[in-house]
């Protein structure tokens, strides 16, 4: 039994299963939470007191902390708002600031922030923010990871996306493309420079950048195609929600240090992977 009712059950993988209650009479926003793990005990139940009523879960098998983000829509166009639960139960309630973010980078306009995505990676949680710049005709695409075992800030600016380019559909946006204990990764689908082409960002956990990778895109051509993750980060609540535009040419994925790439192949009418091969050319 749980202090309240349980409306969900998700698996926490290597850990066990998470069993969720909310307060039924809905004066609070409080979540009743009892992980049961694999031995067929219960480790912990503890409660988080969000400030929305429905928060959410961003949870990954790799990271030995889950979040309850309140806010997708940053607070008063400041703050992300938020719940770390580590494996152990201990709770820790912050919250995210924007504001020294953008100015960080010479922008004074948090109303301007919109969130892409929430990861939860092994060393980070990874909160993806666009901010458009109509003087320049361009979007920045700035990366924040919050290290899990301290919660410190850290930032870093992508490559920034051209906006003619975006509406033409020359370039799409960033979507994450996997992560280690050592790097972060994002990719995005190309045609702005003439030639189709997969770039991959990389940086740390504490937003460091690392070595990046651009492939020119072989001679397969790829059908935009609707991206639908089921997995709970933030862009699988955005999809729910339709606040993203979720098509591209397809989806980067970093596993083990190699990149890849998927597309939906407009001649073969078949789903192709493609990767760098023992010659060093990105092929199919």
């Amino acid at each position: 039994m749980g202090k309240y009712p349980f409306t969900k059950v998700v698996e926490w993988p290597g850990r066990g299963a998470l069993f969720m209650g909310d307060n039924p009479s809905g004066k609070t926003f409080e979540k009743n939470i009892t992980l049961f793990n694999h031995q067929g005990a219960i480790d912990w139940n503890k409660s988080i007191f969000a400030k929305v009523a429905n928060t959410h879960l961003i949870l990954s098998g790799d990271s030995k902390y889950i979040y309850f983000v309140d806010d997708l829509q940053p607070y008063n166009d400041q703050i992300i708002r938020y719940n770390q639960v580590n494996e152990s139960g201990s709770i820790i309630h912050t919250k995210l600031a924007l504001l020294p973010i953008i100015k960080k980078y010479g922008y004074a306009d948090p109303s301007k922030i919109k969130l892409r995505d929430i990861e939860n990676t092994p060393k980070a949680i990874v909160f993806y923010i666009q901010y458009p710049v109509e003087d320049k005709d361009i979007i920045e695409n700035i990366f924040i990871t919050i290290t899990h075992h301290n919660n410190l800030v850290y930032s870093i600016k992508g490559p920034a996306t051209d906006m003619e380019s975006a509406k033409e559909g020359k370039q799409y946006p960033f979507y994450f493309a996997g992560a280690d204990a050592a790097a972060i990764c994002f990719s995005r689908y190309s045609t702005n420079v003439g030639k189709p082409a997969i770039q991959f960002v990389l940086f740390s956990p504490k937003a460091a950048p690392l070595v990046g990778h651009t492939y020119g895109m072989p001679t397969a051509k790829a059908i935009p195609s609707k991206i639908s993750l089921d997995a709970y980060n933030g862009f699988y609540y955005m999809n729910q929600s339709s606040k993203i535009n979720n098509r591209s040419a397809g989806k980067g994925i970093y596993i083990k240090g190699h990149f890849y790439y998927v597309i939906n192949d407009e001649k073969s009418r078949t789903l192709r992977v493609i990767g760098v091969a023992a010659n060093g050319k990105f092929t199919v």
